[in-house]
Protein backbone atom coordinates (compact mmCIF):
# COMPACT_ATOMS: atom_id res chain seq x y z
CA UNK A 1 0.00 0.00 0.00
CA UNK A 2 2.61 2.48 1.22
CA UNK A 3 6.46 2.31 -0.51
CA UNK A 4 8.72 5.37 0.46
CA UNK A 5 12.24 4.85 -1.23
CA UNK A 6 15.19 7.40 -0.76
CA UNK A 7 13.23 9.81 0.80
CA UNK A 8 14.98 13.25 1.40
CA UNK A 9 12.73 16.45 2.90
CA UNK A 10 14.01 20.18 3.51
CA UNK A 11 12.11 22.22 5.18
CA UNK A 12 12.61 25.55 3.29
CA UNK A 13 13.38 27.77 6.26
CA UNK A 14 13.09 24.67 8.95
CA UNK A 15 15.75 23.45 11.80
CA UNK A 16 16.17 20.01 10.14
CA UNK A 17 16.77 17.77 7.12
CA UNK A 18 14.78 14.38 6.94
CA UNK A 19 16.55 11.18 5.47
CA UNK A 20 14.36 7.87 5.28
CA UNK A 21 15.89 5.29 3.33
CA UNK A 22 13.06 2.71 3.31
CA UNK A 23 9.73 2.18 4.61
CA UNK A 24 6.81 -0.09 3.19
CA UNK A 25 3.60 -0.89 4.67
CA UNK A 26 1.41 -3.60 3.51
CA UNK A 27 -2.02 -3.42 2.40
CA UNK A 28 -4.46 -4.01 4.97
CA UNK A 29 -1.99 -3.90 7.88
CA UNK A 30 -1.63 -1.60 10.68
CA UNK A 31 1.64 0.17 11.50
CA UNK A 32 2.55 2.85 14.51
CA UNK A 33 5.33 5.14 14.28
CA UNK A 34 6.97 5.97 17.72
CA UNK A 35 9.73 8.09 18.23
CA UNK A 36 11.47 11.38 20.19
CA UNK A 37 9.97 14.42 19.67
CA UNK A 38 11.48 16.48 16.66
CA UNK A 39 12.75 13.20 14.61
CA UNK A 40 9.83 13.63 11.89
CA UNK A 41 7.04 11.48 12.61
CA UNK A 42 4.09 13.86 11.46
CA UNK A 43 6.84 14.80 9.01
CA UNK A 44 6.59 11.85 7.08
CA UNK A 45 2.87 11.19 7.67
CA UNK A 46 2.29 14.27 5.61
CA UNK A 47 4.74 13.31 2.74
CA UNK A 48 2.57 9.79 2.90
CA UNK A 49 -0.66 12.16 2.61
CA UNK A 50 1.00 14.17 -0.04
CA UNK A 51 0.80 17.01 1.92
CA UNK A 52 4.33 17.67 1.70
CA UNK A 53 6.57 16.56 -1.27
CA UNK A 54 10.28 15.26 -1.33
CA UNK A 55 13.24 16.54 -2.79
CA UNK A 56 14.64 13.18 -3.64
CA UNK A 57 13.22 10.01 -3.43
CA UNK A 58 9.95 8.66 -4.33
CA UNK A 59 6.16 7.57 -2.26
CA UNK A 60 4.19 5.10 -3.97
CA UNK A 61 0.50 5.09 -2.31
CA UNK A 62 -1.60 2.01 -3.53
CA UNK A 63 0.47 2.03 -6.72
CA UNK A 64 0.50 5.71 -7.82
CA UNK A 65 3.81 7.39 -7.51
CA UNK A 66 2.23 10.42 -5.52
CA UNK A 67 5.43 12.29 -4.66
CA UNK A 68 5.72 13.35 -8.34
CA UNK A 69 2.08 14.22 -8.99
CA UNK A 70 0.89 18.34 -9.06
CA UNK A 71 -0.85 19.27 -6.33
CA UNK A 72 -4.10 19.27 -7.32
CA UNK A 73 -4.03 15.41 -8.92
CA UNK A 74 -2.58 15.02 -4.71
CA UNK A 75 -5.24 16.61 -3.38
CA UNK A 76 -7.86 14.50 -5.54
CA UNK A 77 -5.84 11.20 -4.43
CA UNK A 78 -5.78 12.19 -1.18
CA UNK A 79 -9.38 13.36 -0.86
CA UNK A 80 -10.61 9.64 -2.89
CA UNK A 81 -7.49 7.22 -1.41
CA UNK A 82 -6.62 8.28 1.79
CA UNK A 83 -8.45 8.73 5.07
CA UNK A 84 -7.01 11.52 7.69
CA UNK A 85 -7.06 11.60 11.39
CA UNK A 86 -5.55 14.05 12.52
CA UNK A 87 -4.30 15.13 16.33
CA UNK A 88 -7.07 18.11 16.68
CA UNK A 89 -9.52 16.16 14.79
CA UNK A 90 -10.25 19.64 12.60
CA UNK A 91 -13.72 19.26 12.62
CA UNK A 92 -16.24 22.40 11.75
CA UNK A 93 -18.15 23.24 14.41
CA UNK A 94 -20.96 24.75 12.60
CA UNK A 95 -22.02 22.20 10.86
CA UNK A 96 -23.47 18.75 12.10
CA UNK A 97 -21.61 15.49 12.85
CA UNK A 98 -23.37 14.04 9.34
CA UNK A 99 -21.98 16.66 7.69
CA UNK A 100 -18.55 16.90 9.19
CA UNK A 101 -18.48 13.16 8.45
CA UNK A 102 -18.97 13.41 4.71
CA UNK A 103 -17.09 16.59 4.31
CA UNK A 104 -14.71 15.09 1.95
CA UNK A 105 -17.65 14.77 -0.61
CA UNK A 106 -18.22 18.06 -0.29
CA UNK A 107 -14.65 19.06 -0.75
CA UNK A 108 -13.84 16.87 -3.52
CA UNK A 109 -15.16 17.50 -7.15
CA UNK A 110 -13.50 13.42 -7.49
CA UNK A 111 -16.37 12.46 -5.41
CA UNK A 112 -19.74 11.73 -5.75
CA UNK A 113 -22.36 12.30 -2.48
CA UNK A 114 -25.34 9.91 -2.96
CA UNK A 115 -28.22 8.23 -0.83
CA UNK A 116 -25.64 4.87 -0.70
CA UNK A 117 -22.35 7.38 1.15
CA UNK A 118 -25.18 8.85 3.44
CA UNK A 119 -26.33 5.29 4.65
CA UNK A 120 -22.46 4.58 4.81
CA UNK A 121 -22.02 7.75 7.27
CA UNK A 122 -24.80 6.76 9.19
CA UNK A 123 -23.62 2.90 9.30
CA UNK A 124 -19.88 3.93 10.60
CA UNK A 125 -21.26 6.58 13.05
CA UNK A 126 -23.93 3.89 14.66
CA UNK A 127 -20.78 1.56 14.59
CA UNK A 128 -18.89 3.58 16.79
CA UNK A 129 -21.40 4.53 18.97
CA UNK A 130 -22.55 7.81 17.74
CA UNK A 131 -25.30 7.20 15.53
CA UNK A 132 -27.87 9.00 17.64
CA UNK A 133 -25.64 12.30 17.80
CA UNK A 134 -25.79 12.91 13.55
CA UNK A 135 -28.24 16.41 13.72
CA UNK A 136 -26.13 17.43 16.74
CA UNK A 137 -23.07 20.07 16.42
CA UNK A 138 -19.55 19.22 17.44
CA UNK A 139 -19.16 21.62 19.77
CA UNK A 140 -21.58 20.16 22.26
CA UNK A 141 -19.54 16.89 21.91
CA UNK A 142 -16.58 15.29 24.52
CA UNK A 143 -13.20 15.25 22.92
CA UNK A 144 -13.76 11.11 22.64
CA UNK A 145 -17.02 11.69 20.74
CA UNK A 146 -15.46 14.18 18.60
CA UNK A 147 -12.48 11.28 17.79
CA UNK A 148 -15.44 9.33 16.83
CA UNK A 149 -16.70 11.58 14.01
CA UNK A 150 -12.73 12.18 12.63
CA UNK A 151 -12.96 8.22 12.72
CA UNK A 152 -15.91 8.14 10.53
CA UNK A 153 -14.73 10.72 8.29
CA UNK A 154 -11.35 9.43 7.32
CA UNK A 155 -13.81 5.98 6.62
CA UNK A 156 -16.35 7.22 5.07
CA UNK A 157 -14.39 6.96 0.88
CA UNK A 158 -13.44 3.61 1.99
CA UNK A 159 -10.12 4.59 1.85
CA UNK A 160 -6.90 2.34 1.08
CA UNK A 161 -5.23 3.96 3.66
CA UNK A 162 -5.92 5.65 7.01
CA UNK A 163 -2.93 8.17 8.63
CA UNK A 164 -3.81 8.91 12.15
CA UNK A 165 -1.51 11.64 13.59
CA UNK A 166 -1.14 11.70 17.68
CA UNK A 167 -5.11 11.50 17.57
CA UNK A 168 -5.34 10.15 21.11
CA UNK A 169 -3.29 13.40 22.33
CA UNK A 170 -5.90 15.31 23.96
CA UNK A 171 -7.82 12.71 25.33
CA UNK A 172 -7.69 11.43 28.78
CA UNK A 173 -6.04 8.07 30.03
CA UNK A 174 -8.80 6.32 30.04
CA UNK A 175 -10.61 7.14 26.55
CA UNK A 176 -6.88 6.47 24.84
CA UNK A 177 -6.30 2.66 24.45
CA UNK A 178 -10.34 2.79 23.94
CA UNK A 179 -10.19 4.90 20.59
CA UNK A 180 -6.69 3.54 19.32
CA UNK A 181 -8.66 0.41 19.26
CA UNK A 182 -11.91 1.60 17.76
CA UNK A 183 -9.63 3.18 15.24
CA UNK A 184 -8.03 0.55 14.50
CA UNK A 185 -10.82 -2.26 14.02
CA UNK A 186 -12.97 0.46 12.56
CA UNK A 187 -10.24 0.52 9.64
CA UNK A 188 -9.58 -2.77 8.99
CA UNK A 189 -13.25 -3.06 9.29
CA UNK A 190 -12.98 -1.40 5.52
CA UNK A 191 -10.06 -2.97 4.63
CA UNK A 192 -7.63 0.01 5.11
CA UNK A 193 -4.13 -0.04 6.20
CA UNK A 194 -3.55 2.15 9.29
CA UNK A 195 -0.47 4.44 9.78
CA UNK A 196 -0.44 6.00 13.55
CA UNK A 197 1.95 8.38 15.02
CA UNK A 198 2.11 8.57 18.55
CA UNK A 199 4.34 9.18 21.71
CA UNK A 200 2.00 6.88 23.78
CA UNK A 201 3.73 3.38 24.38
CA UNK A 202 0.21 2.35 25.98
CA UNK A 203 -1.55 2.21 22.52
CA UNK A 204 0.65 0.00 20.91
CA UNK A 205 -0.77 -3.18 21.55
CA UNK A 206 -3.14 -4.89 18.47
CA UNK A 207 -0.77 -3.33 15.77
CA UNK A 208 0.72 -5.60 13.06
CA UNK A 209 4.10 -3.51 13.29
CA UNK A 210 5.66 -0.62 15.39
CA UNK A 211 8.11 1.61 14.08
CA UNK A 212 10.71 3.32 16.25
CA UNK A 213 11.61 6.35 13.57
CA UNK A 214 14.28 7.35 14.99
CA UNK A 215 16.39 4.54 14.18
CA UNK A 216 14.88 4.44 10.87
CA UNK A 217 15.62 8.32 9.78
CA UNK A 218 18.69 11.00 9.59
CA UNK A 219 18.05 13.92 10.90
CA UNK A 220 20.46 16.64 10.00
CA UNK A 221 20.03 20.07 11.86
CA UNK A 222 20.60 22.91 10.26
CA UNK A 223 23.19 25.54 11.29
Amino acid sequence: MVHCDGLLFQYPAGEFSLRVASFEVAEGQSVAIVGPSGCGKSTLLKLIAGILVPAEGAIRVADHTLSSLPLPQRQRFRASRIGMVFQEFELVDYLSVEDNILLPYYLSDGLTLDDAVRERARTLATAVGIGDFLPRHPRSMSQGERQRVAICRALVTKPGLVLADEPTASLDPANQTRSVALLREQSAGVGAALVMVTHDHGTLAGFDRVVDLGSLVTITPTV
